[in-house]
């Protein structure tokens, strides 16, 4: 494939076939290197992706914005859309969004920060993309979007996979159930912060193979897998505690992953704790592997509840997120407590810009199981795998996320069957790889 190269300001050459642009000046740069192409009446057959980051699409300027629209129109080969700001962007030139409409090759468009006019780009497409995003700035109900003019259309038919937020069903902005336009080769979908019942995607989407939900607000209760209004199988479920309330999921799942967010207690009322529908989810949905994100302050309460529910389980992650410097001594005493994990050393940032007295205890480690772990492992006949990761946080003083401490175990079994009290500690890959193998049955007979 021939490549088109082109000068910067800098008078370095850049390859034209693929353009990421992160700042302002990138965009006009850009924009104004194209101009003699353009002009000649070429096409930019050679330009396959363009994505413009938010902060580069923050303060462009109607004139960049025009020369942005002519070379996209000169994009006869564009095959990938990546647009922040994009609401803004259209407001400002109404053009930019009938030449997107015009495409006819995309294949991923992804628009962010968009709302009501970039829908509405959506909904009259000349492209039939297979992936889509569609991100805003909205986090409530109220800021909930009308997604009929893109539901309706017929690039919705062949997408296969979908992103998007603030999707809204309700009586002001309603799509009734049934009115989704149906996709049978729709396979990654993903919602967030949307005020939306499950019926109308498992109607629409009935093969649906990766399913993620995040600050989900309209409740529903899919009483089993054998409801109409239900999934029979789902290969992957990423989840919020949250959502796991308010859609009652009990499809067979073969990974469930419960993220930890929203992080807060009910009024302090007990029976609407975090935790029920988090081990309700396991019992009802049988997976095969299970991932579980928390904090420190329920580790105490999860383990005995958690060892009575993953009968089906046979890979155990859990995931111990944002712990801060501060909370390091807590971390620690309950470790100790918990897992029976001696520290051996303290190690400091390997950062040098960090601060000389932050710590990260978490570094060098001799493991010791617990009587406790042990004892839910013996008792757990499915469980092969554990896992256990730590992260840092982004509250450092560094600013960066990363995992402290992360160890991989198999369970032991002797050769006449029984659980051995202990644990065999894997470094490798191989955990999982063994797991694929002993579990692919199940995989495969969910896939399609």
């Amino acid at each position: 494939m021939s490549q088109l190269l082109i000068n910067t300001r800098l008078g370095a050459q850049i390859d034209c076939t693929k353009v990421e642009l992160a700042e302002y000046a990138d965009v006009y740069n850009f924009c104004r290197s194209m101009i003699p192409i353009v002009d000649g009446g070429k096409q930019l057959s050679s330009l396959q992706v363009l994505s413009l980051s938010d902060k580069a699409c923050g303060r462009l300027d109607r004139e960049t914005l025009y020369l942005l629209c002519q070379l996209l129109f000169n994009a006869s080969a564009l095959r990938v859309l990546r647009l922040g700001k994009s609401q803004k962007l259209l407001t400002e030139e109404p053009l930019l969004g009938r030449v997107i409409e015009e495409l006819r090759e995309l294949m991923t468009l992804e628009f962010y920060e968009g709302g009501t006019k970039t829908i509405e780009v959506l909904g009259n497409l000349k492209s039939y993309p297979v992936h889509l995003v569609h991100r805003t700035n909205g986090r409530f109900p109220r800021d909930a979007y009308d997604y009929t003019p893109f539901a309706h259309s017929k690039v919705f038919e062949r997408l296969e996979s979908l992103n998007l937020d603030c999707f809204a069903y309700n009586r002001r902005t309603a799509i009734d159930p049934g009115q989704l336009t149906f996709n049978k080769s729709l396979k990654s979908l993903t919602l967030v912060a949307s005020h939306a019942p499950l019926h109308p995607f498992v109607k629409a989407f009935p093969y649906l193979q990766d399913l993620t939900l995040e600050e989900i607000s309209c409740w529903h209760r899919c009483p089993s897998s054998q409801s109409p209004d239900c999934w029979e199988t789902i290969p992957k479920l990423t989840v919020d505690v949250m959502s796991l309330r308010v859609w009652n999921i009990a499809s067979q799942v073969y990974h469930l992953i419960v993220t930890r967010r929203p992080l807060v207690k009910y009024d302090g009322n007990p029976e609407a704790d975090l935790f029920t529908p988090v081990l309700n989810a396991v019992e009802d949905m049988k997976p095969t592997k299970f991932t579980f994100s928390t904090t420190l302050d329920v580790r105490d309460q999860l383990w005995g509840r958690m060892a009575t529910r993953m009968s089906s389980v046979m890979y155990l992650e859990v995931r111990v997120e944002d712990l801060l410097v501060e909370s390091s001594g807590s971390i620690t005493d309950w470790m100790v407590r918990m897992l029976k994990i001696s520290i051996q050393a303290w190690a400091t940032l390997d950062d040098a810009s960090a601060d000389h007295e932050a710590f990260t205890p978490l570094r060098h480690m001799y493991v010791e199981f617990p009587t406790s772990l042990s004892r839910m492992v013996q008792n757990n006949y499915t469980l092969r795998y554990l896992i256990l990761e730590v992260s840092e946080g982004a509250s450092l003083t560094h600013g960066m996320s990363r995992i402290a401490f992360a160890r991989k175990w198999q369970v032991i079994q002797d050769p006449w069957g029984y659980r051995a009290p202990g644990l065999e500690e894997k470094n490798t890959d191989e955990a999982a790889l063994a797991l694929e193998a002993c579990g692919g049955s199940m995989a495969n007979s969910l896939s399609y």
